[in-house]
This record gives structure tokens, sequence and C-alpha cells, in this order.
């Protein structure tokens, strides 16, 4: 089967340009009613699925910063990525029966995010001074304090990230 057979033909590119309305079309399509969907701010992961303590994803949030750098097909992909998670108990994460689900859905079945750097959309990124980075989408309180955390699980004045803008 090629990428995103099953899901172009149920999701329109308008569709999948929205993001969290074809997700939604997925969910019904594979009889997943009580699964919502959300955008997070974040820029480490394209999608991600959040399970609930009796093992039952509740929760597929799309990166609305990430989304818009994405092809149609590539977009198709993450969802059938996300969808798969959805309809499996918890504990599977990327093992062979994720694999399978995520190829009948029309995805390419790989444990990756469809796009190899998402973090050059981020909008800053920090440097400590052992070279350790990291990135966020947005400003935070107290971001000029901020100390590397793979230097020292302490606040540590002598690992205060340096931030940059990118865009």
């Amino acid at each position: 089967m090629g990428l995103s057979v099953v899901t172009s033909s149920i999701i329109s590119e308008a569709s999948a340009r929205r993001g969290l309305e074809a997700v939604s079309i997925l969910l019904y399509e594979e009889g997943i009613h009580d699964v919502y969907t959300e955008w997070h701010r974040g820029v480490t992961n394209i999608g991600r699925t959040a399970y609930n303590r009796v093992g039952k994803a509740t929760v597929i949030s799309l990166s609305k910063a990430l989304w818009p750098h994405l092809s149609y097909e590539q977009r198709l992909d993450v969802i059938a990525h996300e969808v798969a998670h959805a309809s499996l108990p918890y504990g599977h994460k990327h093992d062979s029966v994720w694999r399978r689900k995520c190829l009948e859905l029309g995805g390419n079945g790989n444990e990756k995010d469809a796009v190899p750097d998402p973090h050059r959309w981020a909008k800053y990124s920090g440097v400590c001074p052992k070279g350790h980075t990291t990135w966020v989408q947005r400003a935070i309180k107290h971001m000029n304090e901020r100390s590397c955390s793979h230097c020292s699980s302490r606040w540590d004045p002598a690992n205060l990230i340096v931030w940059t803008k990118n865009y």
C-alpha cells in the first residue's frame, strides 16, 4: 500500500491543512469517539497522543507551529501515525502492532516525525556554555535566568542558557 492511500481517500487537502478536522474525520471513520483533538505550541514533535489512567487515548495534539510547514503527504502521515496510537491500547508505542495499524491507515509506519529537523521553526533557541541546545516557541517568564538541565539538575548560574530569537 502506498503512502496515504487510505487517508487521502477520506481526507481532503483542505481538511489536512486545517489539521484537527482531519484527525477528527479519521477518528470517526475508525469508530473512535472519545478522543479529543487540540493544538499545542511545542516544536519538539509534530503530533502526540496522550493517554488517561485506564490506558485509552484521550487527546491527540498537533503542533500549531510546525503544521504549516508540512506537505499534504506529511500531514496525512502524521494524522495516520497519531490515530494509530489512539486506536490501540496504551503500551504499543511503535511496535509491530502499531506499525501494522499505521500502514493500514495509510501512514508510512515510521516512528520518526515527518519533518527531519522540526526545531528549525522554533521561535527561540538557547545554548548553554557546554553546547547543549534547547528550543521554545514562545518567550517564557525569566527566560534569561534559565539554566541547563542537562548540565545540572539544580539551577546553576554557571550553566545559564543564552537565547537567540530565530524569527
